[in-house]
């Protein structure tokens, strides 16, 4: 049985922060045919900091799926999510700002 090929929403996922929890969504599609395994792995970089859900499952042809990333680190991240089949790469990247430093005088807040 042949598999169709998935195809992913963003290249880039970069988390928004709200209420110390940093989080994002990508939808992947199967195109074609039905995609009987997909999964999608955490890459080394992001390994214990961030949640994928559902990191796995099965789609129909023409079938999406909203997949949700989550992550608590109070540090700043920059790694990659592999969703196979196909090997398709997401960065997923957390920036973390400083708050409280001065502003450069005429700035306004």
């Amino acid at each position: 049985m042949s598999q169709g090929t998935l195809t992913t929403s963003t290249r880039t996922l970069d988390l928004a922060t709200v209420n110390g929890t940093a989080s994002g969504k990508l939808t992947i599609t199967a195109e074609g045919e039905p995609i009987s395994d997909y999964s999608i792995t955490v890459g080394p970089t992001l390994a214990g900091k961030l949640t994928v859900s559902p990191s796995s499952g099965a789609l129909a042809a023409g079938e999406s799926v909203t997949v949700a990333v989550t992550s608590t680190s109070l540090v700043a991240l920059d790694g990659q999510l592999t969703v196979n089949p196909g090997g398709r790469t997401v960065t997923v990247v957390l920036s973390i700002g400083i708050y409280g430093q001065p502003r450069p005088s005429g700035q306004l807040p």
